[in-house]
């Protein structure tokens, strides 16, 4: 500091700023250093094309996954609801058969009540008011119509069975309802990209990249620095 402030622009071979800024354009470091940001501009300009492909290719696997399982969704429904449809179909079958053949029974079964009422009415009153005669008559006629119903009733209760109708649903379905808690697994793949090239940043040092200007004064330091 001692040169700076007692002998100022005293110094000899001190090169101007001029020529320290136009030797720094010519150095290899400044070259060195613009090829560093060419290549730097240019991988992020290969980073920013990955991202934007990689953006569109992430949009197109989303787009294409709920796709598939739509697609998978609607061929399970669809199956579903074709094994769905034979079963019901197979109910109607058996219940279009054997409906009827309840129904008859009981229809015939019912129509006999007013019958034996009848027959019982018939009873009572011969019991309290009807003649001698009359009354034998009576009840020849109610025996032989008591004969019927025993036959008929005898013949109901031994043929007479009890219809149920049962569902067994298949092992594998149930086994399909039971065990699958998951449709699918969503996996996301980070895949390393070889085409982008690693790139190193400068090693060029801006602030120790200007020459340094030294020169000996009288009084023995060495100074760094340029003319004011």
């Amino acid at each position: 500091m001692t040169c700076v402030m007692l002998k100022h622009r005293k110094c000899d071979n001190v090169g101007s700023i001029e020529d320290a800024a136009e030797e720094k354009k010519k150095s290899k470091e400044m070259k060195e250093f613009s090829q560093n940001l060419q290549n730097m501009k240019t991988s992020l300009e290969k980073l920013c094309k990955n991202r934007t492909e990689n953006l569109k290719t992430f949009e197109n696997d989303i787009k294409n996954m709920r796709a598939d399982v739509e697609t998978l969704f609607k061929q399970l429904s669809d199956h579903l609801n074709k094994l769905k449809t034979n079963i019901m179909s197979e109910i109607s079958k058996v219940e279009k058969e054997l409906k009827p053949e309840i129904e008859n029974e009981h229809f015939e079964m019912k129509c006999r009540i007013p019958a034996v009422e009848n027959d019982l009415s018939l009873f009572e009153t011969n019991m309290k008011h009807a003649p001698p005669a009359q009354f034998i008559q009576a009840m020849e006629k109610l025996e032989k119509q008591k004969e019927i119903l025993d036959r008929f009733l005898g013949d109901q209760s031994q043929n007479l069975r009890e219809i149920r109708i049962t569902f067994k649903a298949n092992e594998k379905l149930l086994e399909l309802s039971r065990g699958i808690q998951e449709c699918g697994e969503v996996k996301v793949s980070r895949i390393e990209n070889n085409q982008l090239q690693h790139f190193e940043t400068s090693k060029v040092n801006m602030l120790t990249a200007v020459p340094s200007l030294t020169s000996e004064v009288n009084t023995g330091f060495h100074v760094r620095g340029i003319a004011l």
